[in-house]
C-alpha cells in the first residue's frame, strides 16, 4: 500500500512536471511563429506615411492622424489613382474660407489649389477632404479651430443634398458649402 501511495505520488509529480514544461517551453521558444501585431503609425500628412516595399517607395493616406497601411502585407483601401477635379467653395459665417492655405503640401491624396480639388482616391469623401484642411464633422456640425458651425447647407451643381461629410466627389461637381453657428 505505502508502495502504491509513492507511485501515486511520483506520478504525479512527473505529470506536472510535463503540464508546466508543456504550457511554458512554447512560450518561450515561440513555436508557433505566429503573426505580430502591427503597431499603428501616428501622422499629421500622407508623406509620413511612406512604406518602402521591395525597394519601390508605397504612398500611404493618412486619415484621423493615423497611417491607413502600416506593412506592406496590409491590403489598402486607398490606392493612389488618377485624380478627379471638382471645385468646391466653403464659406463660414459667410467668409470664404482659403482651403489651399489651410492644406499641408505633404498630403498627397488630396490637392488644394483655389476652388479647384484634386482627390487622388475615388473612396475620399467631404469629410475626409475636409479633415486634410483641419475641419472635422461632429455629428450635423461642422467643427472648425474649435468652433462649432451647426447650421449648414450644401449645393452639389445646383441641387441641396445633405450628405455633407458622406459626399464623394465626381469629375467636375460644383459644390457651394455654407455653415452658419
Amino acid at each position: 500500500m505505502a508502495k502504491e501511495k509513492k507511485w501515486v505520488k511520483i506520478a504525479t509529480l512527473i505529470f506536472l512536471g510535463m503540464m508546466v514544461i508543456g504550457f511554458s517551453v512554447p512560450g518561450f521558444l515561440d513555436i508557433n511563429n505566429e503573426a505580430k501585431t502591427i503597431e499603428p503609425r501616428v501622422c499629421q500628412a500622407d508623406a509620413d506615411c511612406y512604406l518602402l516595399c521591395a525597394d519601390k517607395p508605397k504612398t500611404v493616406l493618412c486619415l484621423n492622424n493615423l497611417c491607413q497601411t502600416n506593412s506592406c502585407e496590409e491590403d489598402s483601401f486607398y490606392e493612389l489613382e488618377e485624380p478627379i477635379v471638382f471645385f468646391m467653395g466653403l464659406a463660414l459665417e459667410n467668409e470664404k474660407q482659403d482651403l489651399e492655405n489651410r492644406s499641408d503640401s505633404r498630403d498627397i491624396f488630396v490637392k488644394f489649389n483655389g476652388d479647384a480639388i484634386r482627390v487622388y482616391n475615388s473612396n475620399l469623401n467631404l469629410g475626409h477632404i475636409l479633415e486634410k484642411v483641419g475641419m472635422t464633422f461632429q455629428n450635423e456640425c461642422l467643427v472648425v479651430d474649435e468652433e462649432k458651425y451647426c447650421d449648414g447647407k450644401m449645393r452639389v451643381n445646383g441641387t441641396d443634398t445633405y450628405s455633407f461629410k458622406n459626399y464623394k466627389p465626381k469629375e467636375r461637381d460644383m459644390a457651394e458649402i455654407l455653415f452658419l453657428k
